[in-house]
């Protein structure tokens, strides 16, 4: 009789129809598992660029770009993040040095030139390309330890003030060195004013360039200084309070200082106090460019002030650690906050609701880019 058997040196052998097909059947079955198992990956892969996107540390530090198209955010994990406000989207990463964390940052007014510290150097970058437009020894005389703390732009973008984390402020003014008829002139920054102080966790122009205001790190004084001259003016006292950070007014002519338990606003002009709220652990303000509103980090929440009625229009929960910065964007539409729970929140600036937890929602790619709609 005929059998689908023959015999081998490892045993029997499918030689018949039935075996055949049984081959066939096995393989088929390997080919549509290997298909389904790469159609995942491809699938995985292309939602890895957001879906991995976040901070592997503490976020110190956030800020709007001038036409609010894109967000930058600084970690301990010694990366810049630049982000899509309209999407969620990761743009890229800029790595900095081991040397100093990114705790300032500071978009140029009018371009998309992010400014921040990387090593031993102050840097502008081209967000939208990732270019370097320019880059300068922050220190070149070594008379401060420790990184930038704080930073601000005239309106114009032609001068800088940074305050330093071990003490001190330096004002630098844009220098623009002509290289013949027909070609770009090159951008340099030359210091003209450098004073040292006890550490700072924040500077301020008060109003304008003319006269800065200087908080002390972890301490109770407010300090103001002639710029021209860099004479201090009148110093202010607040017994008991430990300060945090400060953020000025789109005019500029008041200013918001965060201390451990009070918001304390003040007239820039001349340093009198508009207004105090008790606060529960206050750490950053940011005040709307649109509005008289103004947002405060208090433990992990954003508490959203109407500061001349004392009043308090939203409250932004969803931080589980407490929060380190705040931002508005220059259109009002958005408050970002960073955390040290690794997170960055983009919240909705006139219902309070939450946008994006940018490096976990975003779900579109890079590409996928675009500006927010009028």
């Amino acid at each position: 009789m005929p059998t689908n058997q023959t015999q081998s040196q490892y045993g029997p052998r499918c030689t018949g129809m039935n075996g055949t097909a049984l081959l066939c059947s096995g393989i088929a079955a390997l080919l549509i598992a290997l298909v389904v198992l790469l159609s995942s990956c491809a699938a995985l892969a292309q939602e890895a660029p957001a879906k991995a996107a976040g901070h592997n540390g503490f976020v110190l530090a956030v800020c709007f770009s001038p036409d609010s198209r894109f967000l930058a955010s600084g970690g301990d994990d010694h990366t810049i993040k630049i982000w899509s406000p309209a999407t969620g989207a990761l743009v890229r990463t800029i790595p900095v040095g081991r040397l100093n964390e990114p705790r300032a940052l500071c978009f140029q007014p009018g371009t998309d030139f992010l400014t921040f510290q990387d090593g031993i150097h102050l840097k502008l970058q081209d967000v939208a390309t990732g270019k370097e437009v320019c880059a300068w020894e922050a220190d070149p005389d070594f008379k401060h330890v420790g990184g930038v703390n704080s930073m601000q732009y005239s309106p114009d973008g032609r001068t800088l003030l940074c305050g330093w984390e071990s003490g001190g402020w330096t004002l630098w003014q844009q220098e623009d060195i002509k290289l013949g008829a027909g070609a770009q002139p090159i951008m340099t920054w030359k210091a003209v004013r450098d004073v040292q102080t006890n550490g700072l966790c924040a500077v301020r122009f008060a109003p304008d360039v003319n006269r800065i205001a200087a908080a002390a790190e972890f301490g109770d004084v407010v300090q103001f200084w002639k710029a021209g001259t860099a004479e201090p003016t009148q110093t202010l006292t607040f017994p008991d309070e430990m300060c945090y950070g400060m953020d000025s007014s789109p005019s500029g002519h008041r200013l918001a200082v965060v201390f451990e338990k009070a918001l304390v606003e003040l007239d820039a002009d001349t340093g009198k106090i508009l207004h105090k709220i008790t606060l529960s652990y206050g750490h950053a303000a940011a005040s709307s460019p649109r509005t008289n509103a103004l947002a405060v980090a208090d433990g992990t929440t954003v508490k959203i002030f109407d500061v001349q009625r004392s009043h308090i229009e939203h409250v932004l929960s969803g931080h589980t650690q407490v929060i380190f910065a705040l931002a508005y964007s220059p259109d009002g539409r958005w408050i970002a906050s960073g955390s040290r729970d690794r997170t960055v929140r983009l919240w909705n600036a006139q219902t309070g609701a939450l946008q994006f937890t940018l490096g976990t929602d975003a779900k579109v790619r890079p590409e996928q880019l675009q500006a927010p709609k009028d």
